[in-house]
């Protein structure tokens, strides 16, 4: 969402323009609830899971986090996100008081036409901008916190990213990075997918409905993966180097924490059925929570990676050129 070199410039639509019109879908009215029925991280108890493992408490968001432990006594004057999308980021953070002004950039016209017209009004202070940050460069030490929200794996270009956003933050700012480090080009393992679908076959029928078929109930199919060639002709900048992101970030930036929590089997067994467990039967709940543990603990014991982290970083400080070079 955030950002594509133009790869291909003989082709009636550009990279980037079709990456620009593939997340349109995002500024529709219904976008949020149909995603938070057939992403992993939909359902409370997951969200409940992600705050234990980022802050400590299944209460306690991200955001909270960073402010007391980093920001206390100080306030953060200035925000930029970096792939803004329809700005739901941003419409939280304003709620929270989280920061004086805000900027985000988004590839999407018509996300950020949608973000300028509803979140640009809760605050005047926030602004969102159009733009493919491969080719608009950010200001110099214009931000105090830079933040990625599941938009790095979509830059193919990291190394120039990540250098424009250290350059972007003052000295004593801060990057927030929520984000997916699996495979890249969601070339899943064998063993991903064969976990993934034993545990959906243990499901009870009514949990394996595919809702992305609706009208019609249907089960869904076995967890999957596309080949490349079907991702570039859907979305071509969809991880296109997601596996590559830890080791070019600590190239610009200092890691304070990195906390993984997970979704290497469950962002595929939960995909387009998470809405059937209901968060007010406490069956359903038990079910998620089971879940989670048994990844989990496949985690701990070194049989699968993590596939979502979130880290807290400071630039490194600017290399200054060699005298005479």
């Amino acid at each position: 969402m955030a950002g594509l070199e133009t790869t291909n410039a003989s082709a009636p639509m550009s990279n980037a323009q079709r990456v620009s019109e593939f997340w349109s879908k995002a500024a529709t009215d219904d976008f949020r609830p149909r995603h938070q029925a057939t992403n992993w991280m939909g359902h409370p108890e997951v969200q409940k899971h992600i705050n234990q493992r980022c802050t400590g408490s299944v209460d306690r968001s991200w955001v909270d986090y960073f402010l007391s432990t980093y920001m206390s006594p100080r306030k953060v004057g200035s925000v930029v996100n970096l792939g803004c999308g329809e700005g739901a980021l941003e419409r939280w953070l304003i709620d929270l008081g989280f920061a004086d002004s805000y900027t985000g950039y988004d590839i999407s016209e018509e996300c950020i036409r949608h973000a300028n017209t509803t979140v640009g009004k809760m605050h005047p202070r926030a602004q969102f901008v159009c733009a493919d940050l491969n080719q608009t460069p950010l200001a110099r030490a214009a931000f105090d916190v830079a933040i990625f929200s599941h938009s790095l794996h979509h830059f193919e270009n990291l190394e120039s990213i990540c250098e424009q956003v250290r350059a972007s933050l003052r000295p004593d700012g801060f990057l927030l990075v929520h984000e997916f480090i699996g495979p890249s080009r969601m070339q899943w393992t064998d063993k991903q997918l064969a976990l993934a679908n034993r545990l959906f076959e243990a499901l009870a029928p009514e949990q394996q409905i595919d809702i992305s078929a609706a009208p019609r109930r249907v089960k869904r199919a076995p967890a999957a993966r596309m080949t490349i060639a079907e991702w570039l002709k859907c979305d071509p900048s969809e991880c296109v180097r997601s596996a590559d992101i830890i080791p070019v970030l600590e190239q610009h930036f200092e890691i304070l924490e990195r906390k993984d929590y997970g979704g290497t089997i469950l962002q595929k067994l939960f995909e387009n059925i998470m809405g059937n467990f209901s968060n007010e039967d406490a069956a359903h709940r038990a079910m998620v929570r089971l879940l989670i543990e048994v990844e989990s603990i496949l985690i701990e014991a070194g049989v699968i990676p993590s596939d979502f982290t979130f880290l807290i970083a400071r630039p490194r400080p600017e290399r200054l050129p060699t005298a005479g070079r």
